[in-house]
C-alpha cells in the first residue's frame, strides 16, 4: 500500500518538475511568502514607528488661556463673569498648499455657520454697505484703527504709509481695501468647477478675506487657534465636528465669553472686554509680556481699569501634534490662574432704582410738556412738545423702520404709511432734480421749507456717503459756508466741487478709463445722489410733520405700526380699536404708552431723554450709585462687538454710549449760589442778618440781569437774608455778591476781582480739578469772566455732575474734601483680600464752621419752605437740597440740576441728580423725594419695577 503510494507521489512530482508552469507557480510562491513576511514585519513588529512617522509629530509650547476673575457690588452681588462656552476655531496646519483650497475650505465654513444661523466674528472694520450695489464700508471713523488695518493688508510699516510713491495710501476706500485683501489671497487663482475665476457675492467675499486677515496675524505661530464664531449652538457643534474629515484645522474648543448680569445698569461702569487691538497689546506688554495676538482684554470701564488684577496668569502645555494639529500627547502643563475677583463701592439694587427712577421722571417730564397740536416757544420755561414730534421721533430715532414697510408680507397700514412716503418723496425728487438741472437754480434758503429741507438733507449725505473724500473737503471754504446757510443752491456747490483736484471720488461715479469732464461728473453724482435718496430711510423722515399735516398720513397707521414691528407686545383688543382711532384717540394711546413706559424716553430721543444720577457716602466718599441714562448692553460688546447693534447705538439720537455722569458737562445753574454765598460769608460782604432787597432787574451791569421770579410775577423777592435767598434761589441777591467780589477799594467794577474771588471758593471745594473717579470724566471748567451771570452758575462754569457731586459731598460733610471712587477691594478666587483701595481726603481750609452753617440752613430750607417744598414738605424726609436750572441753548429746554443731602443733622449719602434739557429742576425734586424713600427703605425695589411709585 504505502509502495502504491509512493510511486504515485514521484510520478506526480516528476510530472510536476516537468511542466513548463512549474517556474512561475514557485517564483508566485516565494513572492507571497515574503509579502507575508514584509506584512507582518510592517504590521506588527514596526507598526508603532512607522505610526509615528506617518503622523509627522511636531513637539509644539502653547499658551493657555486664564478665565478672568468676577467683578461683584459693595454686597457681593455678581456684577461680571466669564462663562464657559464653545467656539469654532480654525488652525493653519499648512494642510491647504493652495490658496485657492484654502479659501474653498473658508466659504465652506462659513456656508455651513450661515446655514447654522452663527455669526462670523468680525477681525476687519469693513462691512456690506445698506445700498442696492452691495458696496462696503468702513465700520470705524477711528483713524488709527484704520492705519493699522492698512497697515496690515499692505504688509508693512505705519511709517511706509503715505509714502512719497504714492504706493501705500491711507486715505482709501473700503472698496479698495477689499480689492487689496483680494489680490493678497489669490482670489483671481481661484477658480470654479468650469475653470472660470470663483464669483462670489458681496457677503461671502468680505467673510474670506476677514478670516483669512484673521489667520495673517498668526502667520508665525502655526497651530494657533483663530475664534472664527463664538457661543456656538449645539447643534452648530455637532454639524462642524461632522465635517471635520473635509475643514483641515478647523475644531471646536472649549472657550469663555464675559457675561454681564443686569448689564443695561451698569455697562457705563463696568465696560466690556474684547479683542486687544495692537495699541493696546503694545501698551500692556509693558507691563506684562505674555500678553499676544488673540488675546481678550478690557476696553473700558473698570473692565480696561483693573485688566491686571482680572486677567489672570495664562497656563503652558508642551505636547505632540500631529500634521492636523490634533493633540497626540501632552508631554506637560503648567495650569492657567484664575483672575482677581473685584469688589466695587457701588449698590446693585440702588443703582437698578435710581435707573429706573430716572427713567420714569424723564417720561413724567415728556408728559408735562407734550400737547395734542403744533409746537411752541415763547420761552425755554414754555417750549412744548407736539404729538407731531413723537410721531416724527418714532421714525427719526429709527424705532419704526420705512424698510420693513416696504417689505410684500408688510401689514395693509404700514404699506398706507409707505405708499404715501413714497408718493410724496417721489414727488420731491423731481422738483430736486429739476432744481438741479436749472440753468438758474434758488438759493436753498428761498425754497419752500420741505425742499429747503430736502437739499440741507442732501448736502449732508453727499459731504458723508463717501462721493466726496472727507479729508479734502474744506469746510471753510465761501462756498461750504454758503451752502451750509443755504445760501447758494446744491448745483452751484457741487460744481465747486467738482473743480477742486481730488475731492470728489470719481471712481465710485464713472467706470476706470471712461471719457470725463465735469459735466459727465455732475450728471453721474445727482443721479446716484438721487436714487440713493429715495432709498434712504432718513431721507424719508423729514416729510412726516407735513404727511400728518396735509397728505393724509394717519396717525393710526403710525400707532398701529408700532405692534406689527414689535415695538409694542401684541394686544389685539387696542389694535382693533386703533384701527378706527381719529387722531385725539390715538394721542391719548401714545400718551398712555409713555406714561406706562412702554414707549421710552430713549427710543423718543426728545428733551429730555438723557439724565444721571450719583448717590455718594458722605463719609468716605464712596460712590453707592452711578447711572447715566440711556444705556446699552455690554453683553453685546462682550469677546465681538455686534455689528449690527453697535451702528444702531451710533445712530440712536439719545446718545447712549454717553455717560452723562462723568461726560457730559453744563453750567451748574443755582446750584453754585453755595459757592457765591460761602464767598460772600468768608470775604465780609454779607452775614446771616444782612437784607437784599431783590427788586427783579439787576440793572448794576449791563444789560441789565434779570431774577427768574421777574419771568413770571414781574416784580421781585423783596427783602431777603442769605437763608431765605438760598431758599428761594433768589437770583438778584447772588448778582449782588458776585458785583460786590469785582469791586475794588475805590468801589471801581472789575470784573476780573470778581472772577478770581468766585474762582477760589469753586476751587476750594474741589471745582477746579476731576472728581477722582476712575471712569474717564471731562475736566471742569470755572468761570473766566462775568463776575454777574457766574455768580448764579452761568459765565463759563462748566462742570460733569460727578464734579457736582464731589462738591456737595464737601458742603454735606462741612468741609471734607474727598477723591470720590468706585473702588472697594480685590481679593484672590479664595476670598482672601490682596488689596484695598483708599479714599484720598483733605480738609477744606479757610471756611469757618458758621460759614457751613449758614449755608447748610439754606439748604434746608429749600426742601422746607423754598423752591421744591412741594415735593418734600408732606413726605417726612429729612432733606437739604440746592436746585439749579442751566441754559445753554435758546431753542431748547434748560438743563435741570439738583445736588442734596440726608439726613441734615448727620448727613449719610449725598445725591446729584440731572436731567438735560430737563426744562426746570423742579422736575428733579420727585425723583429725589423717591430715591430717598428708597434709600431710606419706604419704598421697594419691587414697586418701582411694577411702578407703583
Amino acid at each position: 500500500m504505502l509502495k502504491e503510494l509512493s510511486d504515485i507521489l514521484k510520478e506526480f512530482a516528476g510530472r510536476l518538475f516537468r511542466s513548463r508552469l512549474f517556474p512561475v507557480a514557485a517564483i508566485f510562491t516565494v513572492m507571497f511568502a515574503v509579502l507575508v513576511v514584509r506584512l507582518f514585519q510592517l504590521q506588527i513588529l514596526e507598526a508603532e514607528s512607522h505610526q509615528s512617522d506617518y503622523t509627522q509629530m511636531s513637539l509644539t509650547t502653547v499658551s493657555t488661556g486664564a478665565v478672568r476673575g468676577n467683578i461683584y457690588d459693595r454686597n457681593g452681588v455678581l456684577l461680571a463673569y466669564d462663562q464657559l462656552v464653545y467656539s469654532v476655531t480654525l488652525k493653519d496646519i499648512g494642510y491647504y498648499e493652495k490658496n485657492a483650497e484654502k479659501n474653498e475650505m473658508i466659504l465652506q465654513l462659513i456656508h455651513l455657520l450661515d446655514e447654522c444661523g452663527e455669526t462670523i466674528n468680525m477681525s476687519i472694520p469693513i462691512e456690506v454697505a445698506m445700498n442696492a450695489d452691495g458696496e462696503y464700508a468702513y465700520t470705524t471713523d477711528d483713524k488709527n484703527r484704520k492705519r493699522q488695518f492698512l497697515r496690515d493688508i499692505y504688509g508693512i510699516n505705519l511709517s511706509q504709509l503715505d509714502d512719497a510713491s504714492g504706493k501705500y495710501p491711507s486715505e482709501i476706500t473700503a472698496d479698495q481695501a477689499i480689492e487689496i485683501m483680494k489680490k493678497n489671497y489669490y482670489f483671481d487663482r481661484w477658480l470654479d468647477e468650469n475653470g472660470d475665476q470663483k464669483v462670489l457675492n458681496s457677503i461671502d467675499q468680505l467673510l474670506v478675506c476677514n478670516i483669512r486677515y484673521m489667520l495673517s496675524q498668526y502667520l508665525y505661530r502655526k497651530y494657533i487657534s483663530v475664534k472664527i464664531a463664538t457661543n456656538i449652538k449645539d447643534t452648530t457643534m455637532s454639524t462642524i465636528l461632522e465635517h471635520t474629515s473635509d475643514l483641515k484645522g478647523v475644531d471646536v474648543e472649549e472657550d469663555h465669553i464675559r457675561v454681564y448680569p443686569d448689564g443695561e445698569y451698569f455697562s457705563h461702569i463696568i465696560g466690556y472686554t474684547g479683542l486687544a487691538n495692537p495699541d493696546e497689546l503694545a501698551q500692556l506688554q509693558k507691563t506684562d509680556p505674555t500678553y499676544s495676538s488673540g488675546d481678550y482684554v478690557g476696553k473700558s470701564g473698570i473692565e480696561s481699569l483693573l485688566e491686571f488684577e482680572l486677567s489672570g496668569t495664562k497656563g503652558q502645555k508642551t505636547m505632540y501634534l500631529d500634521s492636523t494639529g490634533k493633540v497626540i500627547e501632552v508631554i506637560s502643563e503648567d495650569k492657567a490662574l484664575i483672575g482677581n475677583d473685584v469688589y466695587l463701592t457701588i449698590d446693585h439694587d440702588l443703582t437698578i432704582a435710581c435707573y429706573k427712577l430716572l427713567e420714569r421722571q424723564l417720561a413724567d417730564t415728556i408728559l408735562i410738556h407734550l400737547v395734542n397740536k403744533d409746537s411752541e416757544m415763547v420761552d425755554p420755561d414754555t417750549i412744548y412738545i407736539s404729538i407731531k414730534d413723537v410721531y416724527y421721533h418714532l421714525f427719526y430715532n429709527n424705532v419704526l423702520s420705512f424698510s420693513q414697510m416696504s417689505e410684500a408680507d408688510a401689514p395693509e397700514w404700514e404699506k398706507r404709511i409707505y405708499d404715501t412716503v413714497d408718493k410724496y418723496k417721489n414727488d420731491v425728487l423731481s422738483v430736486m432734480k429739476r432744481e438741479l438741472h436749472s440753468s438758474s437754480p434758488a438759493q436753498v434758503e428761498l425754497l419752500d421749507p420741505i425742499l429747503k429741507n430736502s437739499f440741507m438733507y442732501a448736502f449732508g449725505y453727499l459731504c458723508s456717503s463717501g462721493y466726496v473724500f472727507s479729508d479734502k473737503l474744506n469746510t471753510s471754504t465761501d462756498k461750504y459756508i454758503a451752502m451750509s446757510e443755504g445760501k447758494i443752491s446744491l448745483r452751484e456747490f457741487i460744481y465747486s466741487l467738482i473743480s477742486e483736484a481730488d475731492v470728489i471720488n470719481v471712481s465710485k461715479l464713472i467706470e476706470s478709463g471712461s471719457f470725463y469732464d465735469g459735466d459727465v461728473i455732475f450728471d453721474s453724482l445727482c443721479d446716484r445722489l438721487l436714487e440713493e435718496l429715495y432709498n434712504d430711510g432718513g431721507f424719508s423722515e423729514i416729510f412726516i410733520h407735513d404727511l400728518i399735516d396735509h397728505y393724509g398720513l394717519k396717525t393710526s397707521d403710525i400707532c398701529l405700526s408700532l405692534y406689527s414691528q414689535n415695538i409694542l407686545k401684541e394686544d389685539y383688543p387696542m389694535m382693533e380699536k386703533l384701527k378706527e382711532a381719529n387722531d385725539d384717540e390715538c394721542y391719548n394711546f401714545i400718551y398712555s404708552c409713555i406714561k406706562n413706559i412702554q414707549i421710552t424716553p430713549a427710543q423718543l430721543a426728545l428733551d429730555p431723554c438723557n439724565g444721571s444720577v450719583i448717590i455718594t457716602d458722605v463719609n468716605n466718599g464712596d460712590v453707592l450709585a452711578l447711572v447715566s441714562y440711556p444705556s446699552y448692553d455690554n453683553n453685546m460688546f462682550s469677546g465681538s462687538v455686534n455689528s449690527e447693534y453697535y451702528q444702531k447705538l451710533l445712530a440712536d439720537k439719545s446718545y447712549p454710549l454717553i455717560n452723562y455722569a462723568t461726560q457730559a458737562r453744563s453750567a451748574p445753574g443755582s446750584t453754585f449760589k453755595i459757592i457765591t454765598a460761602i464767598a460772600g460769608l468768608e470775604e465780609k460782604l454779607t452775614n446771616t442778618s444782612r437784607l437784599i432787597d431783590c427788586t427783579g432787574i439787576f440793572d448794576l451791569v449791563s444789560p441789565p440781569a434779570r431774577c427768574s421770579i421777574y419771568t413770571s410775577t414781574g416784580s421781585g423777592h423783596g427783602e431777603l437774608d442769605l437763608v431765605q435767598a438760598i431758599a428761594a434761589s433768589c437770583n438778584y441777591y447772588f448778582y449782588t455778591l458776585g458785583y460786590e467780589m469785582s469791586l475794588d477799594e475805590n468801589g471801581e467794577y472789575i470784573p476780573e476781582l470778581g472772577i478770581e474771588k468766585l474762582a477760589k471758593y469753586a476751587a476750594k471745594l474741589g471745582l477746579g480739578e476731576k472728581s477722582g473717579l476712575e471712569l474717564g470724566e471731562y475736566a471742569p471748567q470755572i468761570s473766566t469772566e462775568y463776575p454777574v451771570p457766574s455768580a448764579i452758575g452761568q459765565g463759563t462754569n462748566n462742570y460733569t455732575p460727578s464734579q457736582m457731586s464731589r462738591y456737595v459731598t464737601a458742603v454735606a460733610s462741612s468741609g471734607y474734601l474727598y477723591q470720590l471712587t468706585l473702588l472697594d477691594r480685590v481679593c484672590d478666587n479664595s476670598g482672601v483680600t490682596v488689596k484695598t483701595f483708599e479714599n484720598t481726603k483733605e480738609k477744606v481750609e479757610g471756611i469757618k464752621g458758621s460759614t457751613w452753617k449758614s449755608v447748610k440752613e439754606g439748604m434746608y430750607e429749600v426742601t422746607h419752605s423754598g423752591t421744591v417744598s412741594g415735593s418734600f414738605i408732606y413726605t417726612g424726609l429729612d432733606v437739604a437740597a440746592k436746585t439749579g436750572t442751566a441754559q445753554e441753548d435758546l431753542t431748547r429746554p434748560d438743563h435741570a440740576v439738583f445736588i442734596s443731602y440726608s439726613p441734615t443733622d448727620k448727613p449719610q449719602i449725598t445725591l446729584t441728580c440731572t436731567m438735560r434739557f430737563g426744562y426746570s429742576s423742579g422736575h428733579l425734586a420727585p425723583l429725589a423725594a423717591n430715591i430717598y424713600s428708597y434709600y431710606f427703605g419706604r419704598i421697594s425695589l419691587d414697586d418701582i419695577l411694577k411702578g407703583k411709585v
